[in-house]
């Protein structure tokens, strides 16, 4: 005999139901317990003749063997045995949940999370309120349907249902219904499959290239408002890639695969995306292009300090910095941080979350850090870019890239795959731009480190004095000696102090490890014998000038 089914109206719902009771972590008794719940939620919602229809499909469903109405189902008419409602807030709370405990999860750390069919969202505007409130409001329509027979019932209902309405009911069912079992969950169950992310249409698993229907199962909270066509392409993407990799195939192909691996929450790569070079106007252009595509998973820190590192980060897969937060003060803690993908120290009584950010930025001068982080360096993926834009030409291209997106996404998915395949490969001329940089931070490293103590606010030294120190030690390097401007830049940017005294200017927090400057130049100068004292240095250099 066929298997009846629910009429498309009320199966959906039912369905629903059924598969949130089913899925509970509960035994026999508190499934029957959780079924009745069900059932009794399910007569709200329908006329009575629905009724056996209902029976059969949850029939079909547990004794997919059995026909629909045979005499062999007492488990089937057990779980659909009537369930009598207790009118006390234990009972408005479990009721509740019936109703809503497929879009609704609480969190101690943040409060109540709301499913809104696409993901799962802080709720900050009273939804849940109104979610109880509706709750209440469908114990009037149950009274509706009630028989004649069922007089004394009706009005028990009622007059509970006005009492519940009230704020205290309703804030006593809202914290009964947190101690349900599967309501209250730990913020670490959000967003933690770093191969999904959801779009407007659907969830997607970048590992298949698959399209999921949006399922409170997958715990998102982000989402790329863009819908994913993998046909989807575009002439003025593919020709403004060219342009701005200077016709790099090789370039292109990593961009690619770096893309990919940012849209995922993995972080096993260690490194950052820093764009440099004169084309200021095509990099910030490309970075707001990223923002756009990655839409919520995208996260924008003004300034690297401890007070911006907001729980906006957490569940975000890239962060971009403006150009501008490497011109000012910034705390290289912070930055290390980033690069490092610590758990984020969010201000207390945040809990600390996991940060799955990659940072994408462009910087005019290279970041700088102090001794005990010089290790950071090798956390920068350097991209040079030289594509000049003018105004007009850079207002078209912002106009006409947004409005391709949806051809920037399905061209950036496949780069997961090749990442997932071949890793982060960069082509000769990326990794030429890292291993200078690397080098030209260890020339200042090395000095600190064998010239000077550092770690100790009270310590202090001339800043002329501390330049004479570093020539006559840099007399035995191979590399461009710095300028006295550019090695002041980069002390200070390292986290030392500059103050302006009568005698001149001093850094603080550094002082040499040697004695004064007679007797250190003396000690320098025995690390090269052979070079007379008056012998030129090599010319003076300025990395940050061309930068």
């Amino acid at each position: 005999m066929p298997v009846r089914v629910a009429p498309p109206a009320l199966s959906a719902f039912w369905l629903m139901r059924i598969g949130y009771a089913l899925s509970l972590p509960c035994g026999g008794t508190d499934l029957v317990r959780v079924t009745h719940n069900h059932f009794f939620v399910f007569h709200f919602f329908t006329t009575r003749k629905d009724k056996p229809t209902m029976f059969d499909l949850l029939n079909s469903l547990l004794n997919p063997d059995e026909e629909p109405s045979g005499p062999s189902n007492r488990r089937i008419l057990r779980l659909c045995a009537p369930y009598e409602h207790h009118f006390t807030d234990l009972g408005n709370a479990r009721h509740f949940i019936a109703q809503f405990g497929h879009q609704v999860r609480y969190v101690p750390s943040q409060g109540w999370l709301i499913f809104d069919g696409t993901r799962w969202h802080l709720d900050d505007s009273e939804q849940i309120l109104a979610l109880a409130h509706t709750s209440i409001q469908s114990y009037y329509e149950e009274a509706r349907n009630l028989t004649n027979d069922d007089d004394d019932l009706c009005k028990r209902l009622l007059k509970h249902a006005e009492r519940s309405e009230s704020l205290p009911r309703l804030t006593a069912l809202l914290t009964l219904a947190r101690t349900l079992p599967g309501i209250t969950v730990p913020h670490t169950r959000f967003d933690a499959d770093p191969g999904l992310i959801t779009v407007l249409n659907g969830t997607l698993d970048l590992r298949s290239r698959t399209l999921y229907e949006h399922n409170p199962e997958h715990y998102i909270t982000r989402l790329i408002p863009i819908n994913y066509d993998p046909e989807a392409c575009s002439a003025v993407w593919d020709a403004f890639l060219d342009r701005f990799t200077d016709h790099n195939p090789a370039l292109q192909q990593f961009l690619r695969c770096a893309i990919g691996y940012s849209l995922s929450g993995h972080t096993n790569e260690g490194t950052s995306f820093l764009l440099t070079g004169p084309g200021q106007q095509a990099q910030q252009l490309f970075l707001s292009i990223l923002r756009a595509l990655f839409g919520d998973y995208a996260s924008h820190i003004p300034v690297l300090r401890p007070r911006y590192l907001t729980p906006s980060l957490a569940g975000a897969h890239i962060a971009t910095i403006p150009a501008h937060a490497f011109l000012s003060s910034y705390d290289p803690a912070v930055l290390a941080t980033l690069l490092d993908a610590e758990p984020l120290p969010l201000p207390s009584p945040s809990p600390s979350y996991q940060n799955h950010a990659k940072l994408w930025f462009s910087a005019p001068d290279l970041p700088q850090f102090p001794p005990a982080l010089s290790y950071l360096r090798t956390r920068f993926t350097l991209l040079s870019i030289t594509l000049s834009l003018s105004s007009a030409e850079l207002i078209q291209l912002s106009q006409d890239l947004h409005a391709v997106l949806p051809a920037i996404l399905a061209w950036a998915v496949p780069g997961y795959t090749l990442w997932s395949s071949i890793g982060l490969q960069p082509p000769a001329s990326v990794a030429a731009a890292c291993s200078f940089y690397q080098d030209e931070q260890d020339e200042l490293s090395s000095f600190l480190e064998l010239s000077c103590t550092t770690g100790d606010d009270s310590l202090s030294i001339s800043a002329h004095e501390l330049y004479q120190v570093y020539t006559l030690w840099h007399r035995t390097e191979a590399s461009p000696r710095l300028t006295e401007q550019a090695f002041g830049r980069l002390i200070l940017r390292r986290g030392f102090r500059r103050s302006r005294q009568a005698s001149g200017r001093f850094y603080h927090g550094i002082a040499l490890t040697v004695p004064p400057l007679d007797q250190s130049c003396a000690h320098l100068r025995d690390r090269a014998p052979g070079l007379p004292p008056d012998q030129p240095s090599s010319p003076p250099h300025d990395p940050t000038s061309s930068v």
